[in-house]
């Protein structure tokens, strides 16, 4: 039997950093981080405008000062006076943070190639079952999402729900075919069908970058549709003459529901199934950083453990937005130029970081259109009342590998 304090299931972005900010705000009990890998070399770029704690400045492998979307029509290029686009690396961000708990005295320590079988709430502490051993802790952090049953219901229930999924490439070029200093968030020449379809190009020098096929669909995209799309678009735009250095590829949610971050009274969800994926752009990186430090903070000063992962109206925002992109995916290209080339760069950045005013947003709303965007809104808020029924009755997500005797009542239910 081993035991923690608190105990982080998944050492990826949300347990990493969950765990980094308690040590980071001083935290003296013992935290243990149990993760089913051994190693975290896996290619993945975290993306944000949001301004970085100090701690991740060194972490930054590229900033962008420019972005542009585009479509066959059209070409829109802002540039912020207060923020840049910033990348971080995941293989370096876990090697920074891992090394250091495996090799100092710290309050950190990491049991990895550790599978998680069963969790269950008593009355005095949670019992974690591992393929190896048991554990127990005075609180449980659920950082995993990969395979998430909660995700999987989700997917089934009446909430609206897409697949944000993407391939993308990281080429170089033997010569300069790339502008280095800006990026193209949204490259819309490309085949429009099933969904929204889009190309995303990150410049790191002028002749390399990571190049990506994005699409948000509620049926996923097929990785030999984004295969085909990628190799076309290089082609036209850039040429042939091109090496692969690495390959990334992933799926993240889109949904209206609100995901579930207190999982039992002493169980919390945290990260993408605890909601910090943006549903209207599946950015999550800043709002992981946000829900973990946030969390931290509270556990430093004894206090209850925040469920919202952003404020509400960014909830509302995002479904008006889905359903619009269902009801007309086709025009969705429309909608984002019209954003990013309407809307004020500091303004459009700002809602997309979750810290706009209520002027920010409705500067947003006023470049949308009003018809549109007013039927959605309408849906939405039917959607949201009818949510609500759902939840009064009980509605719940069942996952048996979360048991409470005690608390029943709160297990799994959206909230």
């Amino acid at each position: 039997m081993k035991q923690a304090d608190i105990l982080i299931l998944g050492a990826g972005c949300a347990g990493t950093s969950l765990a980094h900010y308690l040590e980071d705000f001083g935290y003296t009990g013992s935290v243990s981080l149990l993760d089913s890998r051994t190693a975290f070399n896996h290619e993945q770029r975290w993306c944000s405008w949001a301004k970085l704690p100090k701690s991740f400045e060194s972490l930054v492998e590229k900033t962008w000062k420019n972005w542009t979307v585009c479509d066959e029509d059209r070409s829109v290029t802002q540039s912020s006076r207060e923020y840049s686009y910033q990348q971080i690396y995941a293989p370096q961000f876990f090697k920074h943070f891992h090394t250091h708990w495996q090799n100092a005295e710290t309050p950190i320590s990491m049991s990895l190639g550790e599978k998680v079988l069963r969790i269950e709430d008593k009355e005095s502490f949670v019992e974690v079952t591992t393929d190896r051993e048991t554990w127990r802790a005075g609180l449980v952090f659920d950082a995993r999402h990969q395979g998430s049953s909660t995700l999987k219901n989700l997917e089934k229930s009446s909430e609206l729900y897409l697949s944000q999924t993407f391939l993308g490439w990281k080429i170089k070029f033997p010569r300069a075919v790339f502008e280095e200093e800006s990026a193209t968030l949204m490259d819309f020449r490309t085949t429009q069908k099933d969904g929204v379809n889009f190309i995303y190009v990150l410049p790191y020098s002028d002749c390399e970058a990571l190049v990506e096929s994005t699409s948000f669909s509620q049926i996923p995209t097929l990785f030999e549709d984004h295969l085909k799309a990628l190799t076309q678009y290089i082609a036209e735009y850039f040429g042939d003459d091109y090496e692969i250095g690495a390959e990334e590829s992933g799926k993240l949610p889109m949904t209206t529901a609100k995901l579930p971050t207190k999982l039992s009274a002493r169980v919390h969800a945290i990260g993408v199934a605890g909601g910090s994926a943006r549903p209207s752009s599946g950015y999550a990186f800043s709002r992981i950083q946000r829900q973990t430090s946030e969390i931290a903070k509270a556990i430093m000063q004894n206090d209850q453990i925040p469920s919202n992962v952003a404020p509400g109206k960014y909830n509302f925002f995002d479904a008006v937005f889905l359903y619009t992109l269902v009801q007309n995916p086709t025009a969705a290209k429309d909608f984002f130029l019209l954003m990013f080339g309407d809307v004020e760069a500091d303004t459009m950045i700002r809602f997309l970081i979750d810290e706009s005013s209520y002027l920010d947003d409705l500067a947003v709303a006023s470049a949308l259109p009003k018809i549109r965007f007013g039927l959605a809104s309408i849906r939405s808020l039917w959607q949201s009342f009818k949510s609500q029924d759902e939840r009064k009755q009980g509605l719940k997500i069942s996952d048996d590998s979360v048991r409470d005797p005690v608390d029943k009542s709160s297990r799994r239910q959206f909230a």
